[in-house]
Order: C-alpha cells, then structure tokens, then sequence
C-alpha cells in the first residue's frame, strides 16, 4: 500500500480524529491506548485516500482512416484466400499424373500459405487498434533486420520486392523516431505485397490453364510460379508476425 502524508488528506485527519473521540469518550478507554490506535488509522487512510497515479498506456487515439485502411486490407486478404483455394482445386485436376506429385506440392502448399492471410490479417488489425499499438522503432527495426537477413538469400521478383520493403520500412523507422504514427505507412507496405502476391497468383491460374506439362520448360515454370508466390508469403509474415 501506498503512504502518504495524513497532512495532505482532510479526510484522513477526520477519520483519526473519530477513532480518538469514539474510544475516549465513548469507549472511555485510557488516552495512552487510543492516541496511538487513532495515528495509526489516521496514516492507514491517508495511504488509502491518495489519489491513484496514472499509468501511461501506448494506445494510440482512434484513427478512423487506419480502421478503414484496415479493413479494405482485410477484404483484399480474404479475396487473396478465396482465389487461392480455386487455383488449388484447378491445380490438383491439372496435375493429377503420379509424375507431377511434387510441382503439386508446391502449388498446393504455396495456395494454403495465402488462404492463412485474413486469419494474420485479421489479428494485426487488433494489435493496431488496441493497447500498445503504436509501433515502435525497436520492432520496425526487428522487421528491417529480418528482411534484410532475407534478402540475402533471394533472387528475381522476391528479392526487388524485398528490397522495395526495406525502403519502405526505413522511412517508417524514421517516422517513428520522429515521434510519428507509421502504422498507415505499415499497412501500406503489406497492401503492396498483398497486390504482389495477387498478380503472382494470377499468372499462376493463367499457367494451370495453359500449360503444356510434356514441356520441361513449362513445368518449370510453374514450379517456379509457386515458389514465388510461397516466398511472398514468407515476406508477409515479416510484418504481420510479431
């Protein structure tokens, strides 16, 4: 319990003062016994009527336009997943030959990761929104570091995309060390690879549909269309997992 000093608290100095009349004159008990008793009380209220400190939270004020932002995400994810689910339905007709099990895999794990999007989607909306929900510089730079670390490893479409995000992410650094909100520039980052994401699976579908698997060339491709699409995935999850 807190202490505080009877002195600034009235009330307190009351309540001592009742405890010393009540066993004085009413309980008619000796001064030397209640005297102490009435102190003791007096400095028991007063730590009890101090007024409570405020606590600091990070929860950001209410920002309509990020809530609509999010939830326009949030429709793009699920159309994502929607289209995902039919490329795998199309893929296992396409390649249902023994010889083709494993570029089935491939499209069929690939088109599972972007079904998972709204779910992630759907929870970073809430961090957000709710307490503790400004970003901060040491998690964008947790982020920075892990695309980084990535871009490393990758080629082709996904290593521009993740140079594109890391950019992105060190303006937002910057924004946050300037005591500004980056969550809109964030969400920003994830519609773009969400976009990405969307045109890759689409070229995915045209290839399904196309695609002549006697070709050594196209079944590569499409092997390689699927692949891409997983590593957007991957990229995804550097900003949506915490």
């Amino acid at each position: 319990m807190k202490w505080a000093n009877p002195l600034y608290s009235p009330l307190s100095v009351l309540i001592g003062c009742g405890v010393l009349l009540l066993g004085v004159r009413v309980l008619k008990a000796p001064s030397i016994v209640v005297v102490p008793i009435a102190i003791a009380v007096t400095t028991l209220a007063a730590g009890r009527l101090a007024p409570k400190p405020q606590t600091q939270t990070h929860q950001a004020k209410p920002n309509p336009a990020l809530a609509q932002e999010l939830a326009d995400i949030l429709q793009q994810a699920q159309t994502l997943a929607r289209k995902a689910q039919d490329i795998k339905a199309e893929a296992k007709q396409t390649l249902d030959d023994s010889q083709f099990v494993d570029l089935l895999g491939t499209v069929q794990y690939a088109c599972d990761r972007a079904s998972e999007l709204p779910t992630k989607i759907d929870r970073l909306a809430q961090r957000l929104q709710g307490e503790d929900s400004i970003l901060s510089v040491s998690e964008l730079q947790r982020q920075l570091r892990d695309v980084q670390n990535k871009l490393v490893h990758s080629s082709g479409v996904a290593q521009v995309q993740l140079q594109k995000l890391t950019e992105s992410l060190r303006k937002n650094i910057q924004l946050a060390q300037e005591g500004q909100d980056a969550r809109q520039a964030q969400v920003a980052n994830l519609l773009n690879l969400i976009l990405d994401s969307a045109g890759v699976l689409q070229t995915l579908q045209n290839q399904l549909r196309t695609v002549d698997l006697a070709d050594a060339a196209q079944a590569a491709e499409l092997q390689n269309l699927g692949e891409e699409l997983r590593e957007f995935q991957e990229n995804l999850d550097l900003l949506v997992l915490r």
